[in-house]
C-alpha cells in the first residue's frame, strides 16, 4: 500500500515537473488554464433566461431535490448565485435538474 502511494506521488510530481519544463520552453504558463477546469458557472449558454434576483442567477442545487450544501437557506456558497424559488421553471431546466441533481425541489411537483 505504501509503495502504491509513493508511486502515485512520484507520478504527480513528474506531471508537475513536465508542465514546468513545457512552460519554460514555450515561454507560457499553464497555471492560468487550471481555474477554467473548476468553474462553478451555470450552463447559461443552454439557459439564457435563467431567473435572477438582485442580479444573481438562481442556484440550481437550491431548486433541485439534492439541495444546496451551504446549510443556509438564504445564502449560497457561490457568490454569483442566489437562493430563491422562481415562480416557474422551464421544461428544459426541469430536465437538466433531473439529469444532474436527481430531480426538482418539491415546490415544483
Amino acid at each position: 500500500m505504501l509503495l502504491t502511494l509513493v508511486l502515485w506521488i512520484d507520478a504527480q510530481l513528474e506531471r508537475y515537473r513536465s508542465a514546468v519544463i513545457r512552460d519554460i520552453d514555450a515561454a507560457s504558463s499553464t497555471r492560468f488554464m487550471i481555474p477554467a477546469q473548476f468553474t462553478s458557472n451555470n450552463p447559461s449558454d443552454n439557459y439564457p433566461l435563467l431567473p435572477q434576483q438582485d442580479g444573481k442567477e438562481v442556484c440550481f442545487k437550491f431548486i433541485s431535490k439534492k439541495g444546496c450544501p451551504s446549510g443556509d437557506q438564504n445564502v449560497c456558497i457561490f457568490a454569483s448565485r442566489a437562493h430563491f424559488y422562481p415562480a416557474a421553471i422551464s421544461d428544459q431546466l426541469r430536465n437538466y435538474l433531473r439529469r444532474m441533481f436527481g430531480g426538482v425541489h418539491s415546490n415544483y411537483k
